[in-house]
């Protein structure tokens, strides 16, 4: 009887259902013709709308590739196989070329190579070599950016470009000279060709997009990278932000002060006329670093006078770094840096490559005043000081005729660090200075030589006033100052001092 009854509720909703059903059938019918007619008109809209995104990603590509038809800009460069083999190819090409000419043109006993010296140089250990102080100070590290430019050129990034410049230099020591291998050029190529080829790099893509006709003169190897692979050079953080050349006018004077016997020596040189020229790269205040020595400040200046000649190099850029702060008026930055200084004159050698630690601040007041500082304390690694007992004597070889160095190969500690203060109408006041002390390696004392201890300062302060917007003058003064310490030698106390106006331009 239950199941009787369900099934009687259950027939008689089936028949209530089927009636409604049937009442709504012919409205139903009407309404379903117009949502076909509905859905066949969306659907006509649909196609059209994806005809016309069709069409659309075909006019874009279209216009990408013409586009990049069209870009004043070849294609640039990107590290695969066939780059990094273009770049291994050129710094092996640089080493051939360059020991050619050693043998060729210049007639170098050293470039005379075989077999036998290849094998030598490969069983022999290896020695701080007696090169002349411009040789190791400057001429290696100008050899060795041609090989960090190699890789920079093909794409390698900073790092990658160190490795090569570093199989650059043990293929160098190994097969293109019958000198045994030595330590400090295996230390300063590398660390130096990353100095010179990285400035000289971001120079040449900057100097590219402005005069590219004349941006080889900047970096021979990128221009050559991009004859042979039609492709430049990946684009970099920064850019330059001030460009100067200053002429100095102006005189100069040596005094030197011996512990014992031997007389004093005063030198007076008038006049020195020279060239120089500051490159800033990058905002160094408020800096957080995207690639190596994408901040930088660069200095080259030559002067001369009547038997007196002064060359100078000084760098300082950052590895690393982050800005600490970095407010509307208040701009600071701590970070790791390298450094590379070079003074050449008549009795001053003086190199300095380090690495440390910077911290730098910027302050911006009311009424246009504008004061920064930078401050460097750096590990020494490698440097290079006059031997004065040699240099003033000229002895380039001793009592058996061998090579001796002029100056010793020392490490110690540096703190280097700059001072501005400046005001759009009152002019800039800027000082520069650092501060080592430096011991010799072992095992690298000339043979008519000495180990010493040393402690050298460098100091410039200078003043500038604008004239208009590009033009300045100023007065500056550059003071050397060395104390040596000879363990079997007379010790030394030597200051030289340049005086002198600039004209300023500023770019």
């Amino acid at each position: 009887m239950k199941y009787t009854r369900i099934l009687f509720l259950c027939f008689t909703m089936f028949l209530v259902e089927h009636a409604t059903l049937t009442a709504q059938s012919s409205e139903s019918s009407t309404q379903g013709e117009q949502t076909l007619e509905a859905l066949a008109e969306e659907s006509d809209n649909a196609k059209e709308q994806n005809t016309n995104i069709d069409t659309a990603e075909t006019n874009t590509e279209h216009e990408t590739e013409t586009a990049a038809t069209e870009s004043p800009y070849p294609p640039q460069a990107r590290l695969n196989g066939r780059h990094i083999a273009v770049a291994i190819s050129e710094t092996l090409l640089s080493n051939i070329f360059l020991t050619t000419f050693n043998r060729i043109v210049l007639e170098k006993p050293y470039a005379i190579i075989n077999l036998d010296t290849i094998k030598t140089n490969i069983i022999n250990p290896w020695v701080w070599d007696n090169d002349e102080f411009n040789i190791n100070q400057a001429g290696h590290p100008l050899q060795g950016s041609f090989y960090f430019v190699a890789g920079r050129s093909n794409g390698f990034n900073f790092w990658q470009s160190l490795l090569l410049t570093t199989f650059g230099s043990v293929t160098w020591e190994i097969f293109a000279e019958n000198e045994t291998p030595s330590y400090n050029d295996l230390i300063i190529t590398p660390t130096g060709g990353a100095v010179f080829g990285e400035i000289l790099h971001r120079l040449y893509l900057n100097a590219n997009k402005k005069l590219p006709a004349l941006a080889w003169i900047l970096s021979p190897q990128d221009a050559l990278t991009y004859l042979i692979t039609g492709e430049r050079a990946p684009d970099v953080h920064g850019g330059i932000e001030q460009l100067e050349f200053y002429l100095p006018l102006g005189f100069s004077t040596t005094n030197l002060f011996f512990e014992k016997n031997t007389p004093n020596k005063n030198d007076t040189y008038i006049p020195n006329i020279g060239l120089g020229v500051n490159v800033i790269y990058g905002d160094a205040f408020g800096h957080d670093t995207q690639e190596p020595l994408d901040s930088f400040t660069f200095t080259i200046e030559m002067n001369g006078a009547q038997n007196n000649f002064y060359m100078a190099i000084l760098f300082d850029g950052l590895l690393f770094s982050r800005a600490l702060w970095d407010w509307q008026d208040f701009h600071t930055t701590l970070g790791i840096s390298l450094h590379y200084d070079y003074i050449y004159e008549n009795v001053i050698n003086y190199s300095n490559n380090a690495i440390g630690i910077t911290f730098s601040q910027r302050f911006q007041f009311g009424n246009g005043w504008q004061f920064q500082y930078t401050g460097h304390l750096n590990w020494s690694y490698l440097c290079g000081i006059d031997y004065y007992w040699l240099l003033v004597n000229d002895a380039r070889e001793d009592e058996n005729g061998e090579e001796q160095r002029l100056y010793d190969l020392d490490m110690g500690g540096t703190f280097k660090t700059s001072l501005q203060l400046s005001h759009r109408l009152f002019g800039t006041l800027s000082l520069k200075a650092q501060a080592g002390i430096f011991h010799t390696i072992p095992r690298t004392i000339p043979s008519q030589g000495s180990s010493s201890t040393s402690a050298v300062q460098l100091c410039e302060l200078s003043y500038e006033h604008m004239l208009n917007s590009h033009l300045a003058l100023g007065i500056s003064d550059i003071f050397y100052h060395k104390t040596a310490l000879y363990h079997q030698k007379e010790d030394l106390e030597q200051f030289t001092n340049y005086v002198r106006l600039f004209a300023k331009y500023k770019w």
